[in-house]
């Protein structure tokens, strides 16, 4: 993990919590929410990924959000390195765009231009070069969500000035912009290879 990673302040949020767990339960869970982002941006293209306090525990115990990503979460789980043999499980990076996805169809829908998990989205397509072929690799159920999910970004007549009011704060918006329609675009037409 390079430095700017591990100074984001919800990394710092995860490793508080892993250590106030033990390494016990620590095992037992699976980060989800948007504080994993920075885990997961392998770009860095933003000064710093949005500042959030959303740290959810995925599976099936009290708390979780009970969605069938919660358990595909726990299935696709991957470690992360927080540094003096401390270690927490978060979700990859197709089942973290899945999750996004859902919670922006529940709840930011309504109105895109100001959704977080969107913004989410948006950044973590703009600052993780492999996620195309990590989400064809996903499996079918992922891969096919995504690929839904895309194709109605993809498709809406606001496309470039949704990305745009998302993008703002990226360090070359126009470079940026670029990169994420065409990401956008490739990953509304991927097809599972699993």
């Amino acid at each position: 993990m390079d430095d700017r990673t591990w100074n984001d302040p919800s990394v710092q949020r995860i490793r508080r919590v892993v250590v106030a767990l033990g390494a016990d339960l620590t095992d037992q869970v699976v980060f989800i929410g948007g504080s994993i982002a920075p885990l997961l941006h392998t770009s860095a293209l933003f000064d710093a990924p949005r500042p959030t306090k959303d740290l959810v525990p995925a599976g099936d115990h009290l708390g979780s959000s009970g969605q069938e990503w919660d358990r595909i979460a726990v299935e696709h789980r991957v470690a992360a390195d927080l540094r003096d043999g401390i270690a927490a499980w978060h979700a990859d990076a197709p089942t973290f765009l899945c999750l996004k996805w859902a919670a922006y169809n529940d709840r930011g829908n309504n109105d895109p231009h100001t959704s977080n998990d969107l913004q989410d989205i948006i950044a973590l397509i703009a600052a993780r070069d492999s996620l195309v072929e990590e989400a064809e690799a996903s499996g079918i159920v992922a891969c096919s969500f995504i690929a839904t999910q895309a194709a109605k970004i993809v498709g809406r007549a606001d496309f470039d000035d949704l990305l745009a009011g998302h993008l703002h704060n990226s360090q070359d918006p126009y470079q940026v912009h670029q990169l994420v329609s065409a990401q956008l675009t490739r990953l509304s037409t991927t097809r599972s290879h699993s």
